[in-house]
């Protein structure tokens, strides 16, 4: 009876995800609606997947242009870029200020798409880049 519950709350909440996703992908250029809906369906997904998987488990090495920053973030491949740029803000809160931008083997990152996504791999350097 119990399984039959969790199977039928984990069906309605595949389906809250599925329209949380069509709002997002109905306003692509609403930053901060896409964010706030973003960390819904990562907090939804890891409510029933809370343990973690070893293998997602990574780190990533910033570095800025001017080599002043060099700093390694902890993170799991299923993170979105943007929870990993809020640890490197707490870290260094002056970034906050700045308009920049992140590039990983040439490829900029998207902000709003998971590690994975993003094609970076651990130990994977991303430089910190002043946007013009």
């Amino acid at each position: 009876m119990k399984i039959s519950a969790l199977e039928n709350k984990l069906k309605g909440n595949k389906n809250i995800i599925q329209s949380l996703e069509n709002i997002i992908s109905s306003n692509p250029n609403n930053d901060k609606i896409n964010y706030s809906l973003l960390r819904v369906i990562n907090d939804i997904k890891n409510i029933y997947s809370p343990n973690i998987d070893i293998s997602q488990m990574m780190s990533i090495n910033f570095i800025s242009v001017d080599q002043t920053i060099n700093y390694s973030v902890p993170c799991l491949s299923s993170d979105l870029f943007i929870e990993v740029e809020e640890k490197l803000f707490q870290e260094f809160p002056k970034l906050i200020k700045t308009n920049h931008y992140f590039l990983c083997e040439g490829n900029q990152i998207y902000r709003f798409k998971t590690i994975a996504q993003n094609k970076i791999k651990s130990g994977s350097s991303v430089i910190i880049n002043d946007a013009l």
